[in-house]
């Protein structure tokens, strides 16, 4: 079975001080590379560091591609439906996904593994190593303080909502520090969590109409929807420090937890 992890692209509408917007964008796909599997759960792409937090259960089935993770036989996070020696791991090769129990290992986070038997339930190997598992719509908090569910598990480039949990990033949002070259620190919730994304293949400048499922922006910016208005390419900016945009563009400032003179760069009104 063919399988791949994509990179999820976090797009956000910000309440600003003008106006309150109607809630976050749903998450999109980005694509992040892929591999080829090898077994039940085996080697599904590219990885990068990312740890598991404490299982606190699934969201509600909603089947595939729906942004929810999908339970057939057994429940992939909670692991419902499998005895106590056997762990649940994905058996399709296409959609609709298909869930099994399967013998389940001791593997942890990051432990090696060959496939999904070498790790302990909730994990699933991924370029040999057992990774966290989470539901890329849930907001039961399978990943923990510290953790997002920022990448999506694929089947022939089509969605799951099958994830995996990834650390935040501490970088800064207004310096654009903290992230190596080619990546651009974003804002991926209203309560101040950030993630460093790679960027270098955007394009689009300041103030371009982007779209919130690609990374199209140069680094440095972010697309980002403001109250109703389009998804545009924006700065980020300190609303105390009048140098912070280019003139005649005014910081606005935005509400986020904990930051409390973070804006955006926009035109004056």
């Amino acid at each position: 079975m063919t399988m791949s992890l994509k990179q999820i692209a976090f797009g956000m509408c910000v309440a600003t001080l003008l106006a309150a917007c109607g809630g976050d964008n749903p998450p999109a796909n980005v694509d992040a590379g892929g591999g080829a599997d090898s077994g039940p759960g085996t080697d599904l792409g590219v990885a990068t560091d990312s740890g598991p937090g404490t299982d606190s259960g699934p969201g509600t089935d909603a089947g595939p591609a729906t942004g929810i993770c999908p339970m057939t036989t057994c429940d992939l996070i909670a692991n419902t439906g499998c005895e106590a020696a056997e762990r649940c791991s994905v058996t399709s090769s296409a959609l609709p996904v298909t869930t099994a129990c399967i013998s389940a290992g001791a593997g942890g986070h990051e432990a090696a593994c060959t496939d999904d038997t070498g790790c302990m339930p909730g994990f699933m190997c991924i370029s040999s190593q057992c990774l966290h598992m989470c539901c890329t719509g849930s907001t039961a908090g399978e990943c923990g303080t510290g953790y997002l569910c920022a990448r999506e598990v694929t089947l022939g480039g089509a969605r799951t909502g099958i994830g995996i949990c990834d650390p935040t990033d501490d970088c800064n949002l207004i310096a654009q520090s903290g992230c190596a070259t080619g990546e651009t620190c974003d804002l991926i919730t209203n309560s101040g969590d950030r993630l460093c994304r790679n960027t270098s293949a955007g394009t689009l400048a300041e103030g371009a109409t982007c779209d919130i499922a690609a990374d199209q922006c140069t680094t440095g910016l972010q697309c980002l929807q403001l109250d109703s208005g389009d998804a545009l390419c924006r700065k980020f900016c300190n609303t105390t420090d009048a140098t912070s945009c280019a003139s005649p563009a005014v910081c606005a400032g935005i509400v986020v937890t904990g930051m409390p003179n973070l804006g955006v760069c926009r035109p004056p009104a």
